[in-house]
């Protein structure tokens, strides 16, 4: 992905896209998500480095805009919190004025709480066979 001209970089980042869209095999995507999401080159996280290239330059902003929206496609509960829920639950999108409105400032614990409600009924019993 760190590739020496700006026509690799824009080539690699559409062939991964690609890769992405083309891929059925539920082990092979997740292996591909662990390496955008988890991978850092020089210390630096892989989805920060495309993040980045969205503005900079026309082609490679594009390709790169291809590349999250097929991401955030894929309506994976990690990805999703990489690109979009990891910014707003710390609530900067709020502003300041509005910032005294949000009453409840331990956000983490109420909302996974939250989250465990909506599993299905039979998902919170066990299965006892003897």
């Amino acid at each position: 992905m760190l590739c020496n001209t700006l026509d690799e970089v824009i080539a690699a980042t559409a062939y991964l896209d690609l890769f992405i869209r083309t891929i059925y095999e539920p082990a092979l995507l997740r292996v591909f998500l662990k390496f955008i999401l988890c991978a850092k080159i020089d210390e630096i996280s892989l989805l920060d480095t495309l993040i980045q290239r969205i503005s900079f330059t026309t082609k490679l902003g594009l390709v790169s805009l291809s590349l999250f929206y097929t991401l955030i496609n894929l309506n994976c509960e990690d990805v999703m919190y990489r690109l979009i829920f990891m910014y707003l639950i710390p609530c900067r999108h709020v502003m300041c004025s509005q910032r005294r409105h949000i009453g409840d400032v331990e956000i983490y614990g109420k909302n996974a709480e939250k989250f465990l409600t909506l599993r299905p009924s039979f998902t919170n019993k066990t299965n006892d066979k003897d």
